[in-house]
């Protein structure tokens, strides 16, 4: 316990470092939205891209991994939807925003870099693996039944815009271009691969600075009962799911199966309240995000044993 304890504490004093220093006026919300992009359009794509060209092409696409995931993820998303609907009695809209935001980990900003402190190097692969699943699944088809709500046949249109945005998505161009390299067997130039270790070697610290940051100003406001249900399914319901189907499925080797785990465990997407503006669920979706990051420091720990 105290080794994991060790492990998840200086992620979390470097996401309470972003808080203090934007609360301080250090920096202002425009400076943290500057370096979130400059993580997800450079550091996160080179940290991918290294990755796939520096382990064996049968290493890096773990079939196992990404069909526990995908399945895992999946089933959480429906169960919530459910949830929302039959329970809860909200809208379709509403139902499909509540699946996005308690099935969409936040695998780059903070996932990654308690996942490498975790298991190390396995890290990254887990990393590719989720990627694929939120960016070419679970947002698309979740944004695209969001979208469709109400029009016959309209969720098939949305879902196709939302496929076609995933051309110029920089963090799928890298796992594409990471992949192409694998199967023609070329590697990077050593001034290139420099490069991007450089980048990548700042993607962590960098990422969890701006997590924290991006917590000042959000309030729980009058959405509490449904934020903490968002946090609970997030952070409790999502890694019992994917933990489901890496029982279901033939096992996989240990570190890739902790890894699996503990990316499910994290908080949702920080570009989760971002997406669900569309919608006006922002608010809910701002306070879950906030809530489930303070309250992953706990969880995450416990899931890390059972991992």
């Amino acid at each position: 316990m105290l080794t994991i304890l060790l492990i998840t504490a200086p992620i979390y004093l470097l996401i309470a470092l972003g808080f203090a220093a934007v609360r301080a006026g250090v920096f202002d919300k425009a400076a943290i939205r500057a370096m979130g992009r400059f993580v997800v359009l450079f550091c996160v794509p080179s940290l991918l891209l290294q990755s796939l060209t520096q382990h064996p092409l049968g290493e890096v696409m773990a079939w196992g991994y990404l069909l526990a995931y995908l399945g895992g993820s999946l089933l959480a998303a429906v169960a919530i939807f459910l949830y929302a609907r039959r329970v809860r009695g909200q809208s379709f809209q509403h139902a499909a925003v509540w699946s996005l935001t308690g099935s969409v980990a936040n695998s780059a900003f903070i996932g990654y870099p308690v996942v490498h402190q975790f298991v190390g190097p396995p890290a990254a692969v887990g990393l590719a693996m989720c990627m694929i699943v939120e960016n070419l699944v679970m947002m698309p088809l979740c944004l695209a039944l969001a979208d469709g709500a109400g029009t016959a046949g309209g969720w098939r249109a949305a879902l196709a815009r939302s496929l076609r945005g995933l051309v110029s998505n920089p963090l799928i161009l890298a796992i594409v271009a990471g992949v192409a390299l694998g199967l023609l067997g070329w590697q990077l130039p050593q001034v290139v691969s420099r490069v991007l270790q450089m980048l990548a070697a700042v993607a962590s610290p960098v990422a969890l600075f701006v997590v924290g940051g991006t917590l000042v100003g959000l309030r729980v406001g009058g959405v509490l009962r449904d934020a903490i249900e968002l946090t609970a399914f997030k952070l409790v319901l999502h890694p019992l799911a994917v933990l489901l189907f890496l029982w279901l499925l033939p096992p996989l080797a240990p570190s890739l199966h902790a890894t699996a785990l503990v990316f499910a465990a994290m908080p949702m997407a920080t570009i989760v309240p971002v997406l669900a503006q569309r919608y006006q669920q922002q608010e809910l979706c701002a306070a879950a995000l906030m809530l489930a990051t303070l309250t992953s420091f706990a969880t995450l720990t416990l899931w890390m044993v059972v991992a």
